[in-house]
């Protein structure tokens, strides 16, 4: 079951987290693991995933990694929130798996992108050369 939020403020509060913070209709929905989604959809590869899920993107990158889904996916926009237990080590445990397959692009306090280290050859080359046409 998941809580619909009824109002925008509550629904700044999307996370299994923080359901004690939200009122609204509660729905039933179906969840299904990314692997066999992506399977049962023909998903061979994704261009770009942005991750924003209150915690559970350590659990899902991870899981990626395991059904050796990571290295096809593109770009990854992430958001890596602190309200984890032991947050420091299962960020830092989070970003060498990563670092296996991804080249970091950017980061700031609260997002990080990350670009498949095949792709990174062709980005390089795309920005080196938005760079020269804005000389």
């Amino acid at each position: 079951d998941m809580i619909i939020p009824s109002n925008e403020t509550d629904a700044s509060h999307s996370s299994e987290f923080s359901t004690g913070y939200v009122s609204g209709k509660k729905e039933s929905c179906i969840i299904k693991e990314i692997g066999q989604f992506l399977k049962t959809n023909d998903i061979d590869t994704i261009d770009q995933i942005k991750i924003n899920i209150e915690g559970g993107e350590y659990a899902l990158i991870n899981h990626l990694y395991n059904i050796n889904y990571m290295s096809k996916i593109k770009k990854i926009t992430i958001q890596f929130h602190e309200f984890v237990d032991n947050y420091k080590e299962v960020l830092n445990r989070t970003r060498e798996q990563l670092k296996e397959t991804h080249k970091l692009l950017w980061y700031n306090i609260h997002w990080e992108e990350w670009i498949l280290k095949e792709e990174y050859i062709h980005y390089r080359g795309y920005k080196e050369w938005i760079l020269k046409e804005e000389i």
